[in-house]
C-alpha cells in the first residue's frame, strides 16, 4: 500500500512546523526552501486571522 505524506500545509496547520520544515527542504533546493517556508508561514498565518475575523462576525 502506497502511502503520501501530510501536506507541509496540514502539518503546518496542526503545529507541526519543523516536520513542515523539514518536508519542504526535502523537496526543494535549500534557497527555495526557506522562501517555500516563509511563504507557507505567511498564508496559513493569514488563513488563521482570517477565520478568527470570519468567526466574530458571524456572531
Amino acid at each position: 500500500m502506497i502511502t503520501l505524506p501530510e501536506s507541509p500545509r496540514w502539518l503546518y496547520r496542526k503545529g507541526r512546523e519543523e516536520e513542515a520544515k523539514s518536508l519542504l527542504r526535502r523537496i526543494y533546493p535549500l534557497e527555495e526552501a526557506e522562501a517555500e517556508i516563509n511563504t507557507l508561514k505567511e498564508s496559513v498565518e493569514l488563513e488563521i486571522k482570517e477565520a478568527e475575523s470570519s468567526d466574530k462576525h458571524s456572531i
